[in-house]
């Protein structure tokens, strides 16, 4: 069992990623977008 801090730490390097993730994604989104229109 980790300790809450480690479990919390873990857990906010998740969420930054998906983050990270989301982000990148957006930006190709808009970079399509532009080339299309």
């Amino acid at each position: 069992m980790f300790p809450n801090f480690l479990v919390d730490k873990r857990k906010a390097l998740i969420f930054l990623m998906n983050l990270n993730e989301f982000a990148a994604i957006s930006t190709k989104n808009r970079t399509i977008l532009k080339t299309t229109v």
